[in-house]
């Protein structure tokens, strides 16, 4: 499993600029943290069909004392920003070139995206199937 502590980021939009369009800094520097921390935690080039498994940990300054219980029973999940497919698109772009040739080699994606009382945070297993 893959650890990225953090704040979580959706993939923006790309941005219109003078000279044509451009991803926006944020999401490429998103995208570097995430290359990194796979080469430095697993480094495996896959080859064939691949499954990708994420959860995505968010936090927010107070819980109420229900909230907390129900983040304890893995009952209270999370709908606030960044979307989940957002998520998901980034780091397999991330990924690209690094973790597999293309994301075309994603065959299946299963995500989650909860409450967490500790550091905010992605997690993700890749492996080929």
């Amino acid at each position: 499993m893959i650890i990225v502590k953090g704040k979580v980021r959706g993939k923006a939009r790309p941005r219109k600029g003078k000279h044509g369009f451009y991803t926006p800094n944020d999401t490429k520097s998103y995208e570097e943290i995430i290359r990194k921390e796979y080469i430095r935690q697993y480094n495996k080039k896959l080859e064939g069909p691949v499954e990708f498994i994420l959860t995505i940990y968010k936090t927010k300054s107070k819980f109420t004392k229900k909230e907390k219980a129900l983040i304890g029973e893995d009952k209270y999940w999370c709908i606030t920003k960044p979307d989940t497919d957002n998520v998901v698109k980034l780091v397999l772009d991330a990924l690209n070139k690094t973790a597999y040739d293309d994301d075309n080699q994603v065959v299946k994606i299963t995500a989650f995206k909860k409450w967490t009382l500790d550091d905010e945070r992605i997690e993700f297993i890749i492996q080929e199937i």
